[in-house]
């Protein structure tokens, strides 16, 4: 999902989408999650190390081709280890970060900006696991900010929190789990569509498979119903693990970023509806 609030019309059914294209390059040291422009001419991606996490640009010169990628430039964002994105608006990025059990704001410079100007951190609090989100990997929020979600392996599932301020995660109260344990027990990323009807998850670096589901109450995960799946092993994502997702605005594209351990190489692919 792109930035909160964009209205698009409902849709997002990525179960029999088509593969458009990949992006390869060995000067990532090691992609995580992404973020995409609404006129899909930039990308945020976490390049995350072990000793330091970076917030890249990247643009691409024709919107959505992929072959058109640069790097423009790169901001720290400290240690520990970064996940997934979420676009708030195109100024302010979030971020989990799964070694500290917190979620990061990102306040930028400008609209997809080269600087981040402040950050915000905030502990991630106890959910289904009543000790706390002990494995969480994933942060995103509904359209105006009133809920929260955190994707925890150990949770099996997608869990719901209240926000009494929006977008102020230390406002939050645990609601419900959604749970995906018939599917995988070690989901990773997740994104929704523009109006909260459909989620997605892909697992950890077990496979690369999206899963889709369809909610009858708009963001409220307690009302989720498995749709199916798509495999995201097409040319050269063919050995890869998916690593990060993104619909966007207009639920008719989704962006993965993904690692090729073997090869060595870090990947953007692009699947179309």
């Amino acid at each position: 999902m792109g930035a909160a609030g964009v209205s698009a019309a409902a849709g997002g059914d990525f179960t029999s989408a088509t593969f458009d294209s990949a992006f390869s390059s060995t000067a990532i040291t090691n992609l995580r999650g992404l973020v995409v422009s609404s006129d899909e001419t930039k990308m945020l991606i976490i390049d995350s190390s072990a000793t330091t996490n970076y917030l890249t640009r990247l643009e691409m010169s024709t919107a959505g081709d992929l072959s058109t990628i640069s790097i423009a430039d790169t901001s720290s964002i400290g240690t520990g280890s970064k996940q997934n994105l979420f676009m708030q608006s195109p100024s302010i990025i979030w971020a989990l970060d799964s070694s500290n059990d917190n979620v990061k704001k990102y306040t930028l410079n400008a609209d997809f900006g080269d600087t981040v100007s402040s950050t915000d951190t905030y502990s991630v609090i106890a959910g289904v696991n009543t000790t706390g989100a002990d494995n969480p990997n994933a942060v995103t929020f509904n359209n105006d900010g009133t809920k929260m979600y955190i994707l925890d392996l150990n949770a099996d599932g997608l869990q719901e929190f209240a926000l009494s301020t929006a977008y102020n995660p230390s406002t939050a109260t645990y609601t419900t789990n959604g749970s995906v344990a018939s599917q995988t027990t070690s989901p990773l990323r997740t994104d929704f569509n523009s109006d909260g009807t459909k989620f997605y998850i892909v697992a950890g670096f077990s496979g690369s498979v999206l899963y889709q589901y369809s909610l009858s109450t708009a963001f409220d995960v307690s009302t989720l119903s498995y749709d199916g799946s798509l495999s995201l092993t097409d040319g050269a994502l063919s050995s890869a693990f998916v690593a990060g997702i993104h619909i966007t605005d207009d639920d008719s594209t989704l962006y993965v970023s993904a690692v090729d351990f073997t090869a060595g190489t870090y990947l953007i692919g692009k699947y179309t509806i």
